[in-house]
């Protein structure tokens, strides 16, 4: 199976792949993208040499000058839009620097970088060396894999006992059609039904499988983080839908009863499905997606 194009990469870490990219928030985007650059550029005054009489740095080859729009945009432009990288790009140069040194020039970063590319995309092998920065920072790492997968736990099995009444509720129905939305992330959003529950019984058994295969995967000593970023995408879209739903629900309520009839109305829309909210639903489905980000955002590279 061909890697996943990753996005983000620099030495001893290998990047993030598309899907995970696009569910952080702007902020969190613009940080990534500023974090990157830092790791490969930096300003020339720390490692070029400077001639008054030849009017300024002496480049060469390799060294530079590369500017943070061009590169940006050379890393980010599949996965970003133009106005978010510029927000990178302003948040780079906005000590007025704006001409940067490649920090892999003629060094060991460089060739370390080669390495766990090459590594990366051969499936069953890892590298056998990273950064020494790197290195210190995996021997503080196993801690927070321990939490933050103990949180991702906790919040599987707290949307697990919310979903499976719902289970019970809706009957259980084999799923032997093609993919849907909460599964698929190239098909549209549907459009939330206000006269059918935002969660069918398909839909539910495939949240279980979601839950089950990242269970799967952090008993592994090695998760494989395309399997866990999938199960992450249907939680998400899931709760993104019922999000949507909840919220339609209070629009139409609001038109039709007015202010103060609004509340009873939606509560009575989008409740009673076996004692539970449709709101509480969506957000144990955000909370537990949340967690496994952030599981997988703290796991060592393979």
């Amino acid at each position: 199976m061909a890697e996943l194009q990753r996005f983000g990469a620099y030495s001893g870490f290998r990047g993030y792949a598309s899907s995970t990219f696009k569910r952080f928030s702007r902020d969190k985007k613009v940080d990534v993208m500023v974090n990157w650059f830092h790791h490969h550029f930096e300003d020339p005054a720390n490692r070029v040499s400077y001639n008054t009489a030849e009017g300024g740095y002496l480049w060469v080859g390799g060294l530079g000058p590369f500017e943070a729009n061009d590169e940006i945009q050379n890393e980010f432009s599949d996965v970003a839009d133009f106005d978010l990288m510029q927000e990178a790009v302003e948040e780079i140069e906005a000590d007025g620097t704006i001409e940067w040194a490649s920090i892999n020039y003629g060094g060991q970063d460089d060739e370390e970088l080669h390495f766990l590319e090459e590594h990366d995309a051969t499936a069953g092998t890892s590298p056998t060396f990273f950064s020494s920065a790197f290195s210190d920072a995996f021997s503080k790492s196993p801690p927070a894999r321990e939490a933050a997968q103990r949180e991702m736990l906790k919040q599987l099995d707290r949307l697990e006992e919310i979903i499976t009444p719902l289970s019970e509720h809706f009957g259980k129905i084999g799923h032997n059609g093609p993919p849907g939305p909460i599964e698929d992330p190239t098909l549209p959003e549907p459009q939330p039904d206000l006269t059918t529950a935002p969660l069918t019984s398909i839909d539910l058994n495939v949240l279980k499988q979601a839950i089950d295969d990242t269970r799967r995967q952090a008993e592994l000593d090695k998760p494989d983080v395309a399997v866990v970023e999938k199960s992450q995408g249907i939680l998400s879209r899931a709760g993104n839908y019922i999000a949507r739903y909840c919220d339609l629900a209070m629009q139409e309520s609001a038109k039709e009863f007015g202010k103060w009839g609004a509340r009873g109305a939606a509560a009575l829309l989008v409740s009673n499905v076996a004692g539970l909210s449709w709101a509480q639903v969506g957000e144990a489905l955000s909370a537990a997606a949340k967690s496994i980000l952030d599981w997988v955002q703290v796991l060592p590279p393979p």
